[in-house]
């Protein structure tokens, strides 16, 4: 936290550990009950070889690799909002909200950003099959220590 620019002084004195779990438990309110509909936070496969080119291929696909791993799923507490960016494809507009959705906005804190930061795609809700594919994460906002982030992440099938 800046306490200082310039001439202008911080005033700030925000019990930030309160108010990050206070949102946190509001965030546990808006998740689904069911542990399976949850956002579950997946996570590319890890090969190493012994001998590999500059782009981490190796020379002999017939040797065994050095390290295969791929890390578990993660759940995170986070909260997500589904839209239909103005003119991306499949957009339908209706009087009760949008459908087909083919962007998803998650926003979670600091510790499970930490858990996640370098998730390649998301499932999330009773229709597990569709995958969100991630795209970039915003600039952190900041309040006091609390930050703040949010991962844009976009339908396999726009």
């Amino acid at each position: 936290m800046a306490n200082k620019i310039g001439n202008i002084s911080s005033i700030a004195s925000i019990p930030t550990d309160d108010l990050r779990e206070i949102w946190r438990q509001t965030m546990v309110m808006g998740l689904p009950e069911t542990e399976a509909d949850r956002p579950t936070f997946y996570f590319d496969r890890e090969v190493e070889w012994a001998e590999h080119d500059s782009a981490d291929k190796p020379w002999d696909w017939t040797s065994t690799p050095i390290s295969d791993d791929t890390p578990d799923p993660v759940q995170a507490i986070c909260v997500y909002v589904f839209a239909t960016p103005f003119g991306r494809q499949g957009a339908l507009y209706e009087r009760t909200g949008e459908y087909n959705q083919s962007t998803l906005t998650i926003t979670m804190f600091e510790e499970e950003f930490g858990t996640v930061s370098d998730s390649s795609y998301v499932t999330i809700g009773p229709g597990l099959e569709r995958k969100w594919w991630f795209r970039y994460w915003k600039p952190a906002a900041s309040l006091n220590d609390l930050t703040v982030y949010e991962a844009i992440f976009a339908s396999e099938d726009t």
